[in-house]
């Protein structure tokens, strides 16, 4: 995303592939915090507003094929990768602030 609020996205698909992209402000994003329940899951790329402090978390995942690992970025305030966090299921530290998961599969983070 640019200074200016701008956001260009590439989509590539096959003919027979339908998609669909809904964009959405980043305050919508899924909170997660202790108070929150402390967990949060999903399906697919999603982006994630952690609000408390940097704690350890476990990230579990099911893959959809054997080339589907999750990845996880942290993302500064223009939702730009900024540091790589995780590239595999287990207990990872995350910081606070968003964080980006990308896989195909279904997966969830949960505060330790």
């Amino acid at each position: 995303m640019t200074e200016a609020g701008h956001c260009y996205v590439l989509v590539t698909a096959s003919g027979a592939t339908g998609w669909q992209l809904d964009p959405t402000a980043a305050a919508t994003a899924p909170v997660l915090d202790r108070a929150a329940g402390g967990q949060v899951s999903g399906q697919g790329y999603a982006v994630v507003r952690h609000t408390g402090p940097e704690t350890g978390m476990m990230l579990t995942h099911e893959s959809k094929g054997a080339l589907d690992l999750p990845v996880v970025w942290a993302l500064d305030e223009r939702l730009e990768p900024v540091r790589r966090i995780a590239t595999a299921p287990g207990l990872h530290t995350f910081p606070t602030g968003f964080l980006q998961i990308r896989t195909g599969g279904a997966w969830s983070l949960e505060i330790r």
